[in-house]
């Protein structure tokens, strides 16, 4: 049977496909993805991640290559600290769609990704990348220096002062502004890092004042502003600042931290109020932020007690910065020294033995002036005792060679002097040396713990350091937002200033002085620690690992000492109650915090 074909008009209604009706499909195809890019711009703008997300990704499907939703994605993988997942996805959008590769905004976030990831070198490329499609852009320029500033300093500090030729000559946008502000911090810590304190005076003037045009946060700029100039010797000039700052900014944790360091060095050198510190350390105590700065802020407070001769308050503050800073050295310093002054010399040789305990030669010169504090502390305690002169020598000698690695000449050469002299007192060759004053922490010290501890106290994302990769996205992003934020840092990755290494503190034992039996031998006038052989209340929990010392063979006295650790610092300040006297006089009964001892001189 033959198959009849259909009519006309009984055959089905087939579309043709025109060049006008594709045109209408690209057409609605590009209005969609354009909508929802906006939509996500909006969510974003509002911190609605997971709607922005959702936004990016059907924007993508209508248009695979839409430049505007890439970013935005990316951006919101950044803010959920994905910048690998973001780096990935503009990496494959470039493979798929050739086109892309003309976009210098594409290149520009690809730059900063490879940046936030620490991956200087291709970060460089994919900048330079960039710059050949659109020459001389002072944000690209930007991210470029900032890589350069790690594969090659020198030619990082040209290409800063390009950046600022470039953009000083218009400097008619917050952009811009905050781009210049950019370039002078970093010149600033390349200063700092080469110890020109006044071209670094000058680099952070300057960033100040693009911070204020540019309207960003300029606290760690106040700081280091002050820092340089009480470095540089203008210790006036360092507390104006801050005091510009606090009436500019306000009252702020970290410039009243600054401000209180700065009081305690203003009275040192011209005998000012310590009030002024205690009055504004005491708000900071009121938060409780249990970091370094809030240890230190409590230990700020007691050195300020200690100055206006408040011994007791001193202890109190000082017992809430051991508890706030548990692996810090710098408290068990104080309160050695606290002890000191209250003649109490057990609990003196074991704070100060403690604070030796906590410290990690590291090569620093923080690491390395700690440790002289401390065996200069140890130096003077022995000094004090019985027929211990080799033990002090000893320990003078490892004070000289930290003071030595901390570029303290002159001290170094006193500590070696002191050596000598108690010696030659051993040997019998000469007079026992007249005791010398006791010990404070060095202000050089403190100063660079304070700053440390400042710098480091800024979240990961780096507000100043990476202010290029947060700031300069296509999209606006809201205050906040962790858009381009680095992943964490260590404090050695973070773009601080940065010390030079110094050899390490470590003295051979073949240039200690031998050790000697130690003779159990008593005065009227002096008290021995070897009486305190028994052991304490351990001062840790027994599971938490003890710092190893590092400071090469120690005396038997020494090594008693540092096997054994401090007691627990109650509310009171205790007394030698846990000494049995088997030989000499009585031992002076213990003394409460509150009650100050007759015969004993505060300074």
């Amino acid at each position: 049977m033959v198959k009849r074909s259909l009519s006309p008009a009984q055959q089905p209604n087939k579309r043709v496909h025109s060049a006008q009706d594709e045109q209408q499909e690209r057409d609605f195809a590009t209005e969609a993805s354009r909508t929802w890019y906006v939509l996500g711009k909006c969510a974003l703008t509002l911190e609605l991640i997971p709607v922005a997300l959702k936004a990016f990704e059907s924007s993508l499907r209508f248009v695979p290559d839409l430049p505007e939703s890439l970013l935005g994605l990316a951006t919101t993988l950044c803010t959920q600290k994905e910048p690998q997942r973001a780096l990935d996805l503009l990496l494959t959008a470039l493979q798929q769609h050739p086109r892309l590769n003309n976009d210098s905004a594409i290149w520009r976030e690809i730059a900063g990704l490879h940046f936030s990831l620490k991956q200087y070198d291709q970060a460089y490329q994919a900048a330079n990348r960039a710059l050949g499609l659109v020459p001389n852009d002072p944000k690209i320029l930007l991210i470029s220096a900032d890589a350069m500033s790690h594969l090659n300093p020198s030619h990082s500090h040209h290409l800063y002062h390009t950046i600022l030729s470039m953009v000083t000559q218009r400097r008619t946008t917050p952009e811009e502004c905050d781009i210049a502000r950019h370039c002078h911090y970093k010149l600033g810590l390349m200063a700092m890092s080469d110890q020109n304190w006044k071209a670094a005076v000058s680099e952070f003037q300057a960033a100040v004042s693009f911070a204020l045009q540019a309207n960003v946060d300029a606290e760690l700029l106040w700081c280091l502003l002050a820092n340089v100039r009480e470095r540089n010797g203008d210790i006036e000039g360092a507390l104006a600042v801050c005091r510009d700052a606090i009436q500019v900014s306000g009252l702020t944790r970290r410039v009243s931290l600054m401000f209180g360091y700065l009081s305690l060095v203003s009275f040192n050198q011209h005998q000012e109020d310590p009030n002024n510190a205690i009055n504004l350390l005491t708000p900071l105590t009121a938060t409780n932020y249990d970091d370094e700065m809030d240890c230190l802020t409590w230990y700020l407070l007691g050195k300020a007690y200690s100055l206006a001769d408040n011994p007791r308050q001193a202890y109190d503050a000082f017992q809430f910065s051991l508890r706030k800073g548990r692996d810090s050295s710098l408290p068990w310093l104080a309160v050695g020294s606290l002890y000191l002054k209250m003649g109490q010399l057990p609990d003196a040789l074991a704070a100060y033995s403690q604070a030796a305990r906590l410290l990690v030669d590291d090569g620093s010169l923080v690491s390395a002036m700690a440790s002289a504090s401390a065996w200069d502390g140890l130096a003077c305690v022995y000094e004090r005792c019985d027929d211990q002169a080799i033990d002090a020598a000893d320990a003078y000698a490892r004070a000289a060679a930290c003071y030595r690695a901390a570029n303290e000449m002159r001290a170094a050469s006193q500590a070696e002097q002191r050596a000598h002299s108690l010696q030659a007192a051993a040997r019998g060759e000469a007079p026992v040396p007249s005791l010398r004053p006791i010990p404070e922490t060095p202000m050089t010290l403190l100063r660079d713990i304070v700053i440390n501890a400042i710098q480091d106290s800024f979240d990961t994302e780096d507000e100043l350091s990476n202010e290029n990769s947060k700031k300069f996205h296509h999209l606006p992003l809201p205050r906040g937002s962790l858009a381009g934020s680095t992943p964490t840092r260590t404090p050695t990755e973070k773009e601080v200033t940065k010390w030079p290494k110094q050899g390490s503190s470590q003295i051979p034992s073949a240039q200690l002085t031998p050790a000697v039996p130690m003779q159990r031998r008593f005065s009227q006038h002096r008290l021995s620690p070897v009486q305190a052989t028994e052991p304490p209340p351990p001062l840790l929990p027994q599971s938490q690992p003890q710092a190893q010392h590092q400071m090469g063979q120690l005396s038997p006295m020494q090594a008693q000492q540092f096997a054994q650790p401090p007691r627990v610092l109650g509310s009171h300040l205790p007394g030698p109650s846990h000494i049995k006297q088997t030989v000499g006089p009585p031992v002076r009964p213990p003394v409460p915090m509150g009650y100050y001892p007759p015969g004993v001189v505060w300074r």
